[in-house]
């Protein structure tokens, strides 16, 4: 992987793989990024670094969980990663419908997931239903050859671009909350969906609120049974969060370090010392991660130590967003071209704040920490 990397790697200056100096897509650079990040995914694909872990038959290596750890470790080291606007397809979406999806979904979906041909987002959180995803409200009622969805989604990432996305609404409203759910495939092209593109303190739109009003939904895009959402959201949940917390992909060891000479001319010793606590948490995120894929290699599932993970990925890009950006002086309040880094750490710095509430709010995570692993009782408010 190194010698295939030092042969065609990208210089991540020359090709960047998210816009400069915003935390997301801004409307000026959208089209420019997209054929940027699918330009380099092709050259990924072509020589099979992509999916690795999927099984063979689907396009992947059948390598390990680890080994795909290995793999984003190695990539991350000389800032070559896959896009982020690929992330939910094949991280996500991915292993979904290879754990329960259709021959057909699979031969239809998998393949334009790894060759970035077509790009997916998520459909899950609502103006009422974030953290409670079961609280949904979005509505598919079968008619007489598909299923017809009303409702709204938000914080939808990427879905300005993307061709599809894997939606969990209500299909049953008789059932139990968690019972009446199911999880369908919808095409964002469609008649009835319109995404809106939500601006951010950094100047990107990376998040999107979603309206469905009339989509139709065939009976062949049903993911599993009808019903059984909320059993097939807990592996695609699992999947993110497994595989959110990659530091590595946020900041790499060598460009944290590249703020010691700065360090020592701003601040001196106070702030080395807040450089090596930085650089501590990465390691310890790092370690996390093997934890949790010695689980997966294991054939386990991930363990619900991923939320402890989750929880100091957080806590490290806002310290060391803070960081980047103070040591920067009075250069620290510009953007553009008076900046250091061409804005990257104000961009940083701006964006920090979304990952406390992303793939699972905090308060989310610590309830399942103080449940899960340290065995407190549930709804203690409940008595």
């Amino acid at each position: 992987m190194r010698a295939w990397l030092a042969d065609v790697a990208p210089d991540p200056a020359v090709l960047p793989l998210r816009p400069s100096g915003s935390g997301g897509v801004g409307d000026n650079d959208e089209g420019e990024f997209v054929d940027r990040a699918r330009a380099w995914q092709v050259v990924l694909h072509r020589a099979q670094w992509v999916g690795v872990s999927w099984p063979r038959a689907h396009g992947g290596r059948g390598a390990t969980p680890m080994q795909e750890l290995i793999l984003r470790e190695e990539l991350g080291r000389v800032g070559a990663l896959p896009s982020p606007i690929f992330h939910v397809g094949l991280a996500v979406v991915g292993p979904t419908l290879i754990a329960h999806g259709g021959g057909a979904q699979r031969d239809r979906f998998l393949s334009r997931i790894l060759t970035g041909d077509e790009i997916w987002c998520l459909l899950l959180s609502e103006p009422d239903a974030g953290s409670d995803l079961a609280a949904v409200r979005t509505r598919a009622e079968h008619g007489q050859r598909d299923w017809v969805l009303n409702g709204q989604k938000v914080w939808s990432s990427g879905a300005q671009f993307s061709r599809w996305g894997l939606a969990l609404v209500r299909t049953n409203q008789e059932k139990a909350r968690h019972r009446g759910l199911s999880c369908l495939v919808v095409d964002m092209h469609g008649a009835g969906v319109e995404v809106r593109p939500l601006r951010q303190m950094t100047g990107g739109t990376e998040f999107n609120e979603v309206f469905l009003t009339d989509a139709s939904v065939p009976d062949d895009h049903v993911i599993g049974e009808v019903d059984q959402g909320w059993r097939i959201l807990m592996t695609t949940l699992a999947n993110e969060r497994t595989l959110t917390g990659i530091g590595a992909s946020w900041f790499s060891e060598d460009e944290l370090l590249g703020l010691a000479g700065r360090v020592e001319r701003r601040g001196g010793g106070a702030r080395r010392g807040r450089l090596a606590s930085v650089l501590g948490q990465l390691e310890i995120e790092r370690f996390f991660d093997l934890a949790a894929q010695t689980a997966l290699n294991a054939g386990g599932s991930p363990p619900a130590s991923s939320s402890l993970k989750k929880l100091l990925l957080a806590n490290f890009v806002r310290q060391a967003s803070d960081l980047g950006l103070e040591v920067q002086g009075p250069f620290g309040m510009l953007a553009g071209k008076g900046a250091l880094d061409q804005g990257t750490w104000q961009s940083r710095f701006l964006d920090a704040p979304h990952l406390r509430i992303a793939g699972g709010t905090d308060e989310i995570q610590h309830n399942i920490v103080a449940e899960r692993i340290l065995g407190l009782p549930p709804d203690l408010a409940g008595g």
